[in-house]
């Protein structure tokens, strides 16, 4: 295993949406490595199109990323297939969709993101720490069943998770909405999840909340 490739991975895993942006000294620090190695882990992944200087001199994913992520979605017949369902969670309830792949050494990784008219930068957070995410990875596919944020990860927003079906927990879906809409439209909400992850709604179970939930209960069939 080399170490180089781990490390440049590691780089790679510290931009996110709170995080578009990073210093060489922001880098060194988060991977507690001399400067020296960390310019020249960034020159190269700059030179690979990974990674690209920002005006201001700061360091940002690379447009050769978006290049992969098309070829990951034109290959892969998982993530094709539900990309259309992805998108269309967003147009009908507002908020933000979700696919999330779950990497064994990375943990949940975003591929797909379809945003409605209604959309907020907060729910632009990352997958893990969304606890409805989190849930569904730990249970896996089989359990038929979507799992529930309420205002745990973002005050106003509720979001519902579950792993699409086919693919052993290693793909999930999520929906982001205020969470005044989920709770007006609740069954509905879920039936189009569950539909989106290739269930039938009416084999699923009710909506699984997490432990730390603000509302913490079940809903009825």
């Amino acid at each position: 295993m080399l170490l180089t490739v781990l490390r440049a991975g590691a780089v790679l895993g510290l931009f996110d949406a709170a995080h578009p942006e990073r210093t060489l000294s922001e880098v060194a620090e988060a991977l507690r490595l001399p400067r020296s190695t960390v310019h020249a882990l960034l020159k190269t992944l700059c030179a690979a199109g990974l990674l690209r200087r920002t005006p201001s001199r700061r360091y940002a994913l690379g447009t050769r990323l978006h290049a992969l992520s098309a070829e990951l979605l034109a290959t892969e017949p998982a993530l094709a297939s539900v990309r259309a369902a992805v998108e269309d969670l967003a147009g009908t309830w507002g908020g933000a969709a979700r696919l999330v792949a779950v990497d064994p050494a990375w943990g949940p990784v975003e591929v797909l993101r379809a945003e409605g008219a209604d959309s907020d930068r907060r729910v632009g957070v990352a997958p893990h720490r969304c606890r409805a995410v989190a849930d569904a990875v730990a249970a896996g596919e089989g359990t038929q069943g979507c799992w529930l944020d309420v205002e745990v990860t973002q005050p106003g927003w509720c979001c519902v998770a579950a792993a699409v079906r086919g693919t052993s927990g290693a793909l999930v879906v999520d929906l982001t909405l205020p969470t005044p809409r989920f709770y007006a439209h609740a069954s509905a909400v879920r039936a189009s999840v569950l539909s989106a992850c290739g269930y039938r709604a009416a084999r699923v179970v009710p909506l699984v909340p997490c432990a730390a939930s603000a509302r913490p209960r079940q809903l009825a069939r």
